[in-house]
């Protein structure tokens, strides 16, 4: 998989591989590029096979996940359910996921993490589970949601982290 250059030369896109090997701050860089690419486009909008990257997590939720890798991919399953499921304006957002995990609330319900994060007066739920082995981390969904849904998360859950500037 890769792109061209302004250049014209080939532009190799990181495996998920490359990503786990990188600092966070390169590995987040390296996944923005790869969430904002046509790649990612046409794989997010068809029914393309396959798996992209699709945001990195912190060490915090690493921990919290049991998780042994810091990449969240995108399946070509998760992303098929999102397309039967209509989700729409959530699928159009996935440049927020990392957003979500830097700056949201996150709440931990069972074995996944579930961030809530309100942004431009719109809230969007994403939820991330890892594999059994701890080996691979999954973006199960990521929908369009309200302060209502929140209030529920909040009562069944753990609050990790704070929203940045939340009450």
């Amino acid at each position: 998989m890769g792109d061209f250059r302004q250049d014209g030369r080939m532009n190799k896109t990181p495996s998920v591989a490359d990503i786990e090997a990188m600092p966070f701050d390169q590995a987040r860089e390296s996944v923005a590029n790869i969430v904002a690419s046509p790649a990612f486009e046409k794989f997010a909008t068809t029914h393309q096979d396959g798996e992209m990257p699709v945001a990195v997590l912190t060490e915090l939720l690493k921990r919290v996940l049991g998780a042994s890798v810091k990449t969240v991919r995108l399946s070509r399953e998760d992303r098929d359910k999102q397309i039967r499921n209509g989700d729409q304006e959530g699928r159009n957002r996935y440049d927020l996921l990392q957003k979500m995990i830097d700056e949201g609330e996150i709440i931990q319900y069972r074995e996944q993490a579930i961030s809530l994060y309100e942004y431009e007066g719109e809230w969007y739920h994403a939820a991330i589970r890892r594999t059994h082995a701890g080996d691979e981390l999954y973006l199960k969904s990521l929908r369009r949601a309200d302060r209502d849904q929140l209030e529920r998360d909040r009562k069944r859950g753990t609050v990790i982290q704070k929203r940045y500037g939340a009450d």
